[in-house]
């Protein structure tokens, strides 16, 4: 039996040394059900007498009862030197887990929001300029600035969006929140205003944002990622470049130096089976195939250890009915690294009891998604007894 998940994008997507063995970790959320919400999330680490990940941990599956994530970050929000994970779920909660145990969390809060709402993004940064980071979380409606001590509320602005960085991205040495419906807004002590309107979002649009800075002055530009990618000069406030594609809307936008040169390259990941490579100009230079359809989310960095720097994806195949996998590759030896094994979606539910009155029990389990052949996709019952393992029986698929 094989069922089906989606590897999600950049906000659920992160690779380090989180626990300083000298072997690279990732950290990768997915879904088993319908939507770009996180029904799981795990930690895989690099084995390199098999030159390998092995999955070293992995969270228990959340629903909409308890609260489905909606992202993960990994930051250093204490000052210590070493990692810590946190994730936002879809009730205005935030957890802190210790990037070497994981399991328990340390610590969690809520925001102080009047109903429930979507977590989008966690940064930590002097967002509001005052000389002292805080953990600031942006929901759909508001961002909230969060003592990260203690966690208590010390502020909130009332604009939200489906993601915000904070960053330098004009010519003063003030930080900016970014956020993907299109404004750039900067915090002071005693007041907020919005400094450039740079994209006119649809309100039923939602866009990917980054911030890269592609020219190395010192200011981000601003990368958004929908049918186009529009790069942002904030300070110049005009578009730096636009990236277009003749069929498919863009999935996701790394910019990375991964043929050590110097310069950077920006990497495109679209609905197609292929990676497009443009240069900082926009020009395109290169392309090379993927395994299968689609890009969530890249990550640039030397994953295997070997000193060389490789491009990292998931949800390859999340435009298809195929299994979704994670791809490490080399693009500038063109060079497939490692891919993971097709991602499944966890067991919702298990229960062991005589159902048939023989006197031998069996095994009743639940998944949210399969995949048992190239173009069924729905939630499916299996039952197995529970001596052989053998099958009994097993639900239709629904389309």
């Amino acid at each position: 039996m094989q069922s089906r998940a989606t590897i999600l994008e950049k906000n659920a997507l992160h690779a380090g040394d989180y626990d300083g063995d000298g072997n690279m970790e990732i950290i990768c959320g997915a879904n088993g059900d319908d939507g770009y919400r996180i029904n799981y999330w795990y930690k895989l680490e690099y084995a390199p007498e098999r030159k390998s990940f092995d999955q070293v941990w992995v969270s228990p599956y959340y629903n909409e009862e308890i609260g489905v994530l909606t992202v993960i970050e990994v930051l250093d929000i204490d000052g210590d030197g070493f990692v810590e994970i946190l994730t936002g779920n879809s009730r205005s909660e935030v957890c802190v887990y210790d990037a070497v145990t994981m399991n328990p969390p340390k610590s969690s809060f809520a925001l102080p929001s009047w109903d429930d709402e979507m977590v989008h993004s966690i940064v930590f940064a002097d967002a509001n300029n005052d000389g002292s980071p805080e953990l600031v979380c942006c929901t759909d409606n508001a961002t909230y600035f969060m003592d990260p001590n203690d966690f208590s509320f010390k502020d909130k602005i009332w604009v939200g969006g489906r993601s915000m960085k904070c960053d330098n991205v004009d010519d003063d040495p003030e930080l900016e929140l970014v956020y993907s419906i299109g404004s750039v807004l900067q915090v002071e002590a005693d007041y907020t205003y919005t400094t450039w309107e740079f994209h006119d979002v649809p309100l039923n649009k939602f866009p990917a944002l980054s911030l890269f800075d592609i020219d190395s002055d010192g200011m981000s530009e601003i990368y958004l990622v929908a049918d186009s990618i529009w790069v942002y000069d904030a300070k110049l406030q005009n578009v730096k470049m636009t990236l277009t594609h003749d069929y498919y809307d863009f999935d996701a936008v790394q910019l990375a130096d991964m043929n050590l040169d110097g310069i950077p390259e920006i990497y495109a990941g679209t609905a197609s089976s292929k990676i497009t490579v443009y240069d900082t100009n926009g020009l395109k230079t290169n392309e090379f195939r993927n395994i299968a359809d689609g890009v969530t989310g890249f990550v640039a960095d030397d994953l295997n250890n070997d000193g060389i720097p490789e491009l990292m994806w998931g949800g390859t195949g999340h435009h298809s009915t195929e299994n979704d996998f994670l791809v490490i590759y080399n693009p500038f030896m063109d060079s497939l690294i490692w891919k993971s094994p097709g991602l499944s979606s966890p067991f919702t539910g298990i229960k062991i009891a005589d159902i048939d009155g023989d006197e031998n029990n069996e095994i009743i389990s639940i998944t949210s998604k399969s995949l048992t052949n190239h173009y069924t996709s729905g939630p499916l019952i299996s039952i197995h007894d529970a001596a052989t393992h053998k099958m009994k029986w097993q639900s239709a698929t629904t389309l």
